[in-house]
């Protein structure tokens, strides 16, 4: 038995997959990415290449490519935050390369409404703004067109 296939069947002592999943939900991923990336960045180089947390880097990669696009769309310092911390992660030597660019034409994360699509399982789940984030971008937005109309 190799020692992948022997580390595979340790159970992980914290479901991260599953607490990013639930700070998507909830729109509070920049609370939780900066700590799943210090729990991940004490992994030794094998961690990485288990099926689990294969998984894990894949979905924070989507996740990253999601904030830097709306960083470039609309700034906001969640995005800007998220996209630095999950950018020194993806840097570490234990990180394997091949992992960042691995699919990367099939990992378009964003659709129209800029929430994650159905394959990070996360749909409808909007990540990318906090509850106080969406009431300011609607009021920004109505006050803009209260503004035209006005003209």
């Amino acid at each position: 038995m190799t020692y992948v296939a022997m580390r595979s069947q340790v159970p992980c002592p914290l479901d991260v997959y599953q607490e990013i999943q639930l700070a998507c939900v909830e729109g509070r991923l920049v609370l939780t990415v900066p700590w799943v990336v210090e729990f991940l960045s004490m992994m030794d180089s094998l961690a990485p290449r288990l099926q689990y947390y294969s998984s894990v880097c894949k979905l924070l990669m989507q996740i990253h490519r999601c904030f830097a696009a709306s960083f470039l769309e609309r700034y906001s310092l969640n995005s800007f935050l998220t996209v630095v911390v999950l950018g020194w992660l993806f840097q570490l030597p234990q990180f394997p390369e091949e992992l960042f660019f691995t699919d990367l034409d099939s990992l378009d994360c964003y659709n129209k409404d800029q929430n994650l699509v159905s394959t990070t399982g996360l749909t409808g789940a909007n990540c990318f703004y906090s509850e106080r984030e969406k009431r300011e971008s609607e009021r920004r937005k109505e006050e803009s067109e209260r503004g035209r109309e006005g003209e």
